[in-house]
């Protein structure tokens, strides 16, 4: 599997990515080895829209992850205490709990998630993920700051958005 981390040039408006980006990768491959699968930025640093309140949003996806929450966020967080003065957040997966579910946060890191570190994972996902956003016809908006999706035509009946498709019922 190809493995990436976007360049800083790759990206404008997102200087704070840089200034801890390699690093923190550099430690979570330390940390989780080959268990590491992918690092990707979101939010509103992602998309150039951060300001010095905002949190740095960190999406991962690793192998063998502890099913409680609680330990899951200890083995991440353990080595990283005191690195780092941004303040991280972070959602993680593993790639079992990635592929059983759509959840519309997936549908933001496709449109506008950053890779930091990929095996090919997650950016064979997010090629899915905007094919899917164009085909189900759906797009992203922001109402009072916020970022909802609609439909660019609402669908008359049910309709079903998953990895294998958009299907109206």
């Amino acid at each position: 599997m190809e493995q990436t981390r976007d360049k800083g040039t790759s990206l404008e408006g997102v200087e704070l990515q840089w200034e801890f980006a390699p690093r923190l990768v550099e430690v979570l491959r330390t940390t989780f080895g080959d268990r590491l699968v992918s690092v990707v930025l979101f939010g509103s640093h992602a998309r150039g829209e951060a300001t010095p309140e905002s949190d740095v949003d960190i999406f991962l996806v690793v192998r063998g992850l502890p099913n409680s929450p609680l330990d899951r966020m200890t083995e991440i967080r353990r080595p990283l205490v005191g690195l780092f003065r941004e303040r991280l957040a972070f959602i993680a997966k593993t790639p079992e709990e990635v592929l059983a579910g759509l959840p519309s946060l997936y549908l933001d890191l496709a449109l506008d998630g950053r890779m930091l570190y990929d095996t090919g994972f997650f950016r064979e996902r997010q090629e899915v993920l905007r094919r899917l956003i164009r085909e189900a016809g759906l797009r992203r908006v922001i109402r009072g700051g916020q970022h909802y999706w609609e439909w660019e035509t609402p669908p008359r009946r049910g309709w079903r958005l998953d990895w294998d498709g958009y299907r109206a019922l």
